[in-house]
């Protein structure tokens, strides 16, 4: 399950003026593997990291200027790989 609240009152948004959050919970279980990922932006890697079933994995960073701020991960479980958008600045999360 992916979830993007903001420091603010905004389900799945963010604020102007404030740090954006990003929180991703693993609701997978540990067999065969915990859930391996890595995010990351043009600008920032916020590295590899292991998930256990409910653990989470957060960070926070304020949009660019130019409003084109993107976080992905790929995510490993198992023998499976997949990407994500986590975060796209082009996407308005107040409506969602």
């Amino acid at each position: 399950m992916f979830r993007l609240p903001s420091k603010k009152t905004f389900f799945l948004g963010h604020a102007i003026s404030d740090d954006t959050l990003v929180q991703i919970f693993s609701r997978v279980p540990d067999k065969p593997t915990p859930l391996n990922l890595r995010c990351q932006s043009k600008d920032d890697d916020i590295g590899y990291h292991t998930l256990h079933t409910g653990q989470d994995l957060h960070w926070s960073f304020n949009r660019n200027f130019w409003g084109t701020t993107l976080f992905f991960c790929h995510f490993y479980w198992g023998s499976k790989t997949r990407v994500f958008n986590v975060y796209d600045s082009s996407i308005n999360y107040d409506v969602l």
